[in-house]
């Protein structure tokens, strides 16, 4: 037996004795005693510059993030989604369960159900530890949601068994993919979230781990512009394709990286 496999064992132990005290028995043998002296402090200690050198994003990062958001996806909704996370401590399968009633009589966002993924399908609950609550939006955020028409998701009616989960059989909501089907965690990850949030493209091409290229977009066609190919322009030796500078065929390709002061555009050496 290894010892994860062992400690995972007696955790499971300690958790099912735990439960029995006090009405089955006294004390829990299996209990793990707490750090006591200088271990027990340094434990703390390293919890607390744990907790120090966590870093929260400004609401100008949220914004930015938000805008890279939008034009690597392509869709508006992702910018007031990004938004609602943010400034109205929305989670994700909550957000993906808003409907066109979204608010109340009172004018507060109404949490009141959430969209979760189990197998490659959703079903609609409760929200997490059952935080059924009214939430109050910035002015800005409240416009922003008001302008978005509900459409129909493309979830397929289907028998439900005794025991089955409310499944998703289709409905209206506000949250939807390009194709009109519910946005998947994993695929948005990998898409869009980590390289609107890094300034990177995912380092991996199939199996074969490849570096990571710069996330760039071409301003040519307007506000906010749209993603262009990396490759290959985030080649060493060709810095001044990323910071803003004129390409070979005349467009402006402009840097998003998360820390802009990084690379010099500021400063005009890009």
């Amino acid at each position: 037996m290894s010892p994860r496999t062992a400690k995972d064992a007696r955790v499971t132990l300690s958790t099912c004795l735990g439960s029995a005290v006090p009405h089955r028995i006294q004390h829990n043998p299996a209990a793990k005693e707490k750090a006591r002296g200088r271990r027990g402090l340094r434990r703390v200690e390293k919890a607390q510059a744990k907790q120090r050198s966590k870093d929260v994003p400004t609401p100008f990062e949220v914004l930015v993030y938000a805008e890279r958001r939008a034009i690597l996806s392509g869709q508006d909704d992702d910018f007031v989604r990004e938004l609602l996370y943010a400034f109205a401590g929305v989670r994700w399968s909550e957000a993906l369960a808003l409907g066109p009633d979204f608010l109340n009589d009172e004018g507060a966002l109404d949490v009141r159900e959430k969209l979760f993924e189990l197998d490659g399908r959703f079903y609609r609950g409760i929200p997490k530890d059952g935080s059924l609550r009214s939430v109050d939006l910035p002015p800005l955020l409240l416009d922003l949601l008001a302008g978005m028409k509900a459409r129909r998701c493309t979830c397929k009616p289907r028998r439900r068994e005794p025991g089955d989960p409310a499944w998703c059989t289709g409905g209206d909501y506000l949250m939807l993919g390009p194709g009109g089907g519910h946005l998947r965690r994993s695929n948005a990850a990998r898409r869009h979230v980590r390289p609107a949030a890094d300034g990177w493209w995912p380092g991996w091409a199939g199996r074969i781990h490849v570096r990571p290229c710069r996330v760039l977009v071409d301003s040519s066609h307007g506000w906010a512009g749209v993603p262009v190919n990396p490759w290959p322009a985030a080649e060493k030796g060709h810095r001044s394709s990323l910071c803003g500078s004129w390409s070979e065929a005349g467009h402006t390709r402009s840097c998003l990286w998360t820390r802009p002061w990084r690379c010099g555009c500021r400063s005009g050496k890009g």
